[in-house]
C-alpha cells in the first residue's frame, strides 16, 4: 500500500493450529495472509496482536532482542 494514511489491502484470514517464535508458542489462533513485496531480506512476516497479545512484550534495544513473557490469565 503506497497511499498513506489510509490504505486497504485484500487479505485472507485463516485459522492456524500453532505459531511458534523462539521458544514461545500460541495455539488455536488466526493469521492474515498477504504478500510483503517490500520486506527486507530475512523478514518472513509480521506478528500481530493475535500472537503478541498473549505476552508481555519487551524490546531490548541494546542487545537487540524481543523478549516474550506469557501473560497469566
Amino acid at each position: 500500500c503506497r497511499a498513506p494514511p489510509i490504505c486497504s489491502m485484500a487479505a485472507e484470514v485463516v485459522r492456524v493450529n500453532s505459531i511458534r517464535v523462539g521458544g514461545m508458542e500460541v495455539t488455536d489462533s488466526v493469521a492474515t495472509i498477504y504478500d510483503l513485496p517490500d520486506a527486507p531480506p530475512g523478514i518472513d512476516g509480521l506478528l500481530g496482536l493475535s500472537f503478541l497479545g498473549r505476552f508481555e512484550v519487551t524490546l531490548d534495544a541494546e542487545k537487540p532482542q524481543l523478549l516474550l513473557t506469557p501473560v497469566q490469565k
